[in-house]
């Protein structure tokens, strides 16, 4: 047996135009562009790439932390029974916890028994955060807690709020002095600064809109109080259905957040809360959801979310069963624990597809976020209304593309059961019912794709 070296160089090197030549000689005529996907804002798929695309590969900042928390929610009603629940799902796998709270919560009941000081806790709070901060505090000092192992979130976010229903908790100037003050608590590890730009995602928003528009979020909590509060951002964005898209948009955050803070001589890594998003999921052949949800869940594990929540496969049409939850809950531990798609810092790193796909909604995105601040802002772009007509246009096309079925969801617009019949067990379908906008802007409203078809449907019953 020879023992020298191996050599490829009989192979040569080989440009992008060798590569388009042999698939064109394999398509037996047809154009290389004839295999182009238009994606959403103008942004083109080519079947393969090279290097020779790649204008450079960037290494992405540094995460929030250094692992992935694997989070659930929680609606509370009632203190005792939501208890319960906490420590079930933690005991099933969970090591974050999202919870919608109502006013004049007891969290000395709610969180009986949790170890606050081993996982992340969020509290989403209607305007109120102050309150909740001291409940904290005082269970921090009652348990002997080190304060700065407190991790989560005070969620009370002003924009978010006004945009989805067009009003204020209270008012503008009393809002942001309800947020301001939760930066001056013990909480040092907490984030407060939450943007929930999922909302943009739901509504219609194409990638590269919903990158610009949350960096102009965030910007407005920096233009108020300051980068040196930047290592208290949370950002929440919802997961859509184009794969590839999708990993290079958790990507290109980061690449954004970062540029944007190299404005203000600042730098810290931003904190990434990722959920799979409602604009394509559906009544109808419901156990279609699960096969969204996983691959959603899984392009942002792969472009670097910080926490992941599968939302329920049954979540449009009914309160989530516990099998349901289950599986969500395990989608995502199959992930973590069997693909291991957590250990790894930036798998997608050195794709060529993914890593043009990244660089082109960077540069669309940073397009868009300064059109915003030439115009005074998110804020104003709501108050004018300019920001909800640009999310009603996208959202207008993406649903005519569903209707032409370029946009496919299989159950509903493609492969119906017709004999399906779900009225029965759509108990709360969720559907958007709202027709009036709020005091101060028009709202942005959050509809789903299949909603129309699936009222007729549902009325056809």
């Amino acid at each position: 047996m020879s023992t020298s070296k191996l050599s490829f160089q009989e192979f040569g090197p080989n440009e992008k135009s060798d590569w388009t030549q042999q698939i064109e000689k394999e398509l037996r005529g047809a154009e290389w562009s004839s295999l182009h996907t238009d994606l959403e804002g103008g942004i083109v798929l080519e079947p393969a790439y090279t290097k020779e695309d790649l204008i450079e590969t960037v290494e992405l900042p540094a995460k929030g932390q250094s692992h992935v928390d694997l989070v659930e929610a929680i609606e509370v009603y009632n203190e005792s029974e939501s208890n319960k629940k906490i420590l079930d799902v933690l005991n099933r796998g969970a090591s974050s916890i999202l919870l919608y709270l109502q006013e004049d919560v007891d969290l000395s009941v709610l969180l009986k028994d949790v170890l606050i000081q081993h996982i992340a806790v969020h509290y989403v709070v209607e305007g109120n955060g102050s309150e909740i901060a001291k409940q904290i505090e005082g269970i921090a000092v009652e348990r002997d807690l080190d304060l700065s192992s407190i991790r989560g979130s005070i969620n009370i976010d002003p924009i978010e709020n006004l945009a989805r229903s067009g009003d204020w908790f209270e008012d503008e100037i009393e809002d942001f002095e309800e947020l301001g003050a939760l930066l001056s608590t013990s909480l040092s590890s907490m984030k407060t600064l939450c943007v929930n730009a999922n909302l943009y995602h739901n509504a219609g928003a194409t990638t590269s809109t919903e990158l610009g528009l949350a960096l102009a979020h965030g910007h407005e909590f920096i233009a108020k109080f300051g980068p040196e509060h930047a290592h208290r951002f949370w950002m929440n964005l919802a997961i859509g259905r184009n794969y590839l898209t999708e990993v290079a948009k958790f990507r290109a955050i980061r690449l954004l957040w970062a540029k944007l803070l190299e404005g203000y001589n600042a730098d810290s890594p931003l904190h990434i809360y990722a959920e799979t998003g409602l604009r394509n999921k559906t009544i109808f052949d419901p156990n279609v959801n699960m096969l969204r949800t996983t691959t959603e869940a899984m392009s942002a594990l792969v472009g670097g979310a910080d926490e992941v929540m599968i939302l329920p496969y049954d979540l449009t049409y009914r309160t989530p069963t516990p099998l349901a939850q289950r599986i969500a809950r395990n989608q995502a531990l199959v992930m973590q624990y069997e693909a291991f798609a957590t250990k790894v810092h930036d798998p997608a790193s050195g794709s060529y597809a993914i890593e043009t796909l990244t660089e082109s909604l960077c540069e669309k995105a940073w397009d868009f976020f300064r059109e915003i601040e030439s115009k005074g802002g998110l804020l104003e772009g709501l108050k004018d209304g300019w920001i909800q007509s640009r999310i009603r246009e996208e959202a207008d096309a993406e649903y005519d593309a569903f209707e032409r079925g370029d946009i496919v969801l299989v159950g509903t617009n493609k492969f119906p059961n017709k004999d399906e019949k779900m009225g029965e067990v759509a108990t709360t379908p969720l559907f958007n019912l709202s027709t009036s906008d709020g005091d101060v802007i028009e709202k942005i409203q959050a509809v789903r794709l299949s909603e129309s078809m699936e009222r007729e449907r549902l009325n056809a019953e």
